[in-house]
């Protein structure tokens, strides 16, 4: 069984870095997007923080849909091992598949309901995650990030994608994150 979100919170807290209020942002949205069939996507998942917000709505209503986990573990102080070991530590993990891959080389012709990028935060990894993952995203579905603030290349990235992108609108979020709706 599922823990309530403030127990489950300060569970997944030592995971990462992501804080409450970025937390209940992703796990709300996933709730908006939960009668969307397709799955979400999380880029960079590291220990696990931001992941478990995502995969605990598929647990809190037993869905069949996953959150695909791509991240090639390319730091030092993190293993998909010990990922692994994390989200079974919180019950998530019927709910996450990983794919054990660099963002750039992931092959998929799924489509997504939310896509989270925390990975790479250079200007160039942004840039072609953001092109590459674009057509990946349903229609009303999210595309949203972490680190917005801390990382000047991601924030050119994301404001040279999005300026003058009419098929997106701005969704407000945490001031660490940024976030758009697929609206054409």
């Amino acid at each position: 069984m599922i823990k309530s979100n403030d127990i489950l919170y300060s569970a997944c807290y030592v995971l990462g870095s992501v804080i409450r209020e970025e937390w209940d942002f992703l796990y709300n949205q996933a709730t908006e997007l939960h009668d969307f069939p397709e799955y979400y996507l999380e880029v960079g998942s590291h220990s696990g923080g931001s992941i478990t917000a995502l995969a605990a709505r598929l647990a809190r209503t037993n869905s069949t849909k996953r959150v695909i986990s791509v991240d090639n573990a390319s730091y030092p102080e993190v293993s998909r091992k010990k990922f692994r070991e994390n989200m079974d530590n919180v019950g998530l993990s019927p709910w996450i598949e990983e794919e054990n891959i660099s963002s750039l080389d992931y092959e998929t012709s799924l489509k997504f309901s939310l896509i989270f990028l925390d990975g790479d935060h250079s200007y160039d990894c942004v840039k072609e995650e953001l092109i590459k993952f674009d057509e990946h995203l349903v229609l009303n579905g999210v595309f949203c990030g972490h680190d917005y603030q801390n990382y000047r290349g991601l924030q050119t990235a994301v404001d040279n994608f999005f300026t003058g992108n009419d098929r997106y609108e701005t969704i407000v979020c945490p001031k660490n994150m940024w976030a758009r709706r697929r609206i054409k």
